[in-house]
């Protein structure tokens, strides 16, 4: 059982889901459901400086309409204890909310500026709150306000409210700030105990039938999750405060990506407000099982763990990511098929297609000499070795043969189908989960064949197809494998065993990808990628980096990379210094890889 709690603002907290600010917390049965549903705390929803400033201004306005009244009329004037406006009603429903859960609860201070309106956190204490969460929303509009301005602004607001109290505070701020880590470091040394980043600035729309400027929620999506991810992995393990994600939070992968980035807490509203308490089960269960599927024994084991500071690629949260994003992507004008999830290019890859490589004089080969044996090799193999010879000849003649460079992206999801028989090298067969995991449905040797199943329903299939080694391919034509099938049984039949062979070694490894550990994912993976290490003392080579390890198991490389080091230190493998691995003992890694042990 993985160990959920983690720490905020220095609470001790059951688990890293925390609602955040929302009309939820108004009633108090709401509230009770959310601590039901597997809340940690609740941030109630914030007191706005301009309530507390009506109600100055409202007690004011009262004193003044009965100067003229006679002194004995004194009593009649209200103390500010007895007086009953929205602030004082949200005072109440805090000291409510307090006495009622069993969770910390954290009231919200919603300001701009320092001023009388500070002592509603003291009020805030005084009712019994946990913490305090200080929501800045602040749009410099004015020309005049320099940065500087701006930025003192914030600091003087939090110094003002920590002398008042001294219960944790936390800051929610917007990330529009020339310098952010700069500012994150300001905010905590004028006393802030957390950072709640962002606080999302709602933006007013025009409305083209009124004419007219109009507010509006607009409820927050997972997609926005990447700003708060960036900034909570930059300032992870650089400022020693409680940091908590909050905007776009809206699945158990969302709160998984916060913590990996080094969040304490993921906190939520919209996704509550969309779906109800209900919800937080259902996160708190996905969280679990990524968890337990990645063997992290716990929240404070996986926090962090992809921050700047531990993750393989730090500039990857920099300008060199936005570099390599924006000449990396490419536009496949006939891509057609709106489900189509091109393959991810690894940095100094370059894609190159079956149907571009069947073009290019480059990447051919001609069969001749030892190559020729090779293609005669790889013609007995799976599908052709089950069809005579002379209906082979026919379906190969015209063939292209290709050299392939490995690491090459060469068939993409939803693309024309094409029949590719591999000659020599490795190919590998995945498909992208909408989290964007890969899961790889096989590998194809010498003599497999790529391509049958849509050539047979003469569809495009919803797979990728990489080359793991250089490779050699044979590309034949598909309408010659069409035409023979629909004239010979003999070759329909074999078409029908190899995908019915295809279909059942698909959904084997799609069954068993998560019943198995990453541990014995890891270990089955390095054994088919391995090859002779050509040392004559039975070792394997495995010429593949940590990250290219994590993407062909589906998982994430500081898990893939904990089990490398189990198994480097049973003796099993070492690490080479040219990145790959040797394995000393492909016989132990068989056994975890079908055992688990």
């Amino acid at each position: 059982m993985v160990d959920l709690t983690t720490r905020y603002l220095g609470l001790e907290l059951r688990n890293p889901l925390v609602v955040s600010a929302s009309p939820l917390s108004d009633d108090l049965q709401a509230l009770q459901e959310l601590e039901a549903a597997g809340a940690s705390a609740v941030v109630m929803r914030s007191l706005f400086e301009e309530q507390i400033e009506e109600e100055a201004l409202a007690y004011h306005r009262i004193i003044e309409s009965s100067v003229d009244s006679f002194t004995e009329a004194q009593s009649y004037f209200p103390g500010v204890q007895e007086f009953r406006t929205g602030p004082r009603h949200y005072v109440e429903s805090v000291e409510t909310a307090r006495r009622t859960l069993g969770i910390p609860v954290i009231a919200s201070l919603n300001g701009i500026s320092p001023g009388g309106w500070v002592r509603y956190a003291r009020y805030m204490e005084d009712a019994g709150v946990d913490a305090l969460e200080l929501n800045v929303y602040f749009v410099a509009a004015n020309p005049e306000d320099t940065a500087d301005d701006v930025e003192r602004r914030y600091l003087e607001l939090i110094s003002a409210v920590r002398d008042v109290v001294k219960i944790p505070v936390s800051v929610k701020v917007g990330p529009f700030f020339s310098s952010m880590a700069n500012m994150a470091t300001r905010l905590v040394d004028a006393g802030a105990d957390g950072l709640v980043l962002f606080n999302r600035f709602l933006q007013p729309d025009i409305n083209l039938e009124r004419l007219s400027v109009e507010p509006g929620i607009r409820l927050s999506s997972s997609a926005e999750l990447r700003l708060p991810l960036r900034w909570i992995a930059i300032l992870h393990g650089r400022i020693n405060v409680s940091l908590a994600a909050t905007g776009g939070v809206h699945t158990a992968a969302d709160a998984s990506k916060a913590l990996l980035a080094g969040a304490d807490v993921a906190m939520m509203a919209s996704s509550l407000l969309i779906h109800g308490p209900q919800r937080l089960r259902d996160m708190r269960t996905g969280l679990e099982e990524w968890l337990e599927e990645n063997e992290y024994e716990s929240v404070a084991q996986m926090k962090g763990s992809l921050s700047q500071q531990s993750c393989p690629d730090p500039a990857a949260f920099e300008r060199a990511h936005y570099m390599r994003s924006i000449t990396g992507y490419k536009w496949q004008r006939e891509v057609r098929n709106a489900r189509q999830r091109p393959a991810p290019v690894m940095p100094g890859r370059t894609v190159g297609r079956l149907s571009d490589l069947s073009r290019s004089q480059p990447a051919r080969y001609e069969p001749v000499g030892r190559a020729l044996q090779e293609v005669q090799e790889a013609l007995r193999g799976d599908f052709f070795g089950r069809i005579p010879a002379t209906t082979s000849a026919r379906i190969c003649e015209g063939a292209v043969h290709l050299q392939v460079p490995a690491r090459e992206t060469i068939y993409w999801e939803g693309e024309e189908p094409h029949v590719a028989l591999v000659v020599s090298g490795l190919v590998r067969v995945y498909i992208m989960t909408p989290e964007g995991r890969q899961v790889t449905v096989r590998y194809v040797g010498p003599g497999g064949v790529l391509g049958l199943a849509a050539a047979a329903a003469t569809g495009r299939a919803p797979v990728n197809v990489e080359t793991m080694r250089p490779t050699k391919l044979m590309l034949v034509d598909r309408s010659r494998v069409v035409a023979e099938a629909k004239n010979d049984a003999t070759v329909a039949w074999a078409i029908a065993e190899e995908n019915a062979r295809r279909y059942d070694e698909a959904l084997t490894e799609l069954a068993d990808h998560p019943s198995a550990t990453v541990r014995q994912r890891v270990a089955r993976h390095l054994l088919l990628l391995s090859e002779a290490s050509g040392r004559g003392d039975g070792t394997l080579l495995v010429n593949f980096y940590q990250q290219e390890i994590a993407d062909v198991t589906g998982s994430v490389r500081e898990v893939v990379a904990r089990a490398l080091r189990s198994f480097r230190e049973e003796g099993i493998l070492t690490t080479e210094p040219s990145g790959g691995f040797i394995i000393y003992d492909p016989a132990a890694l068989q056994r975890i890889a079908s055992a688990g042990i």
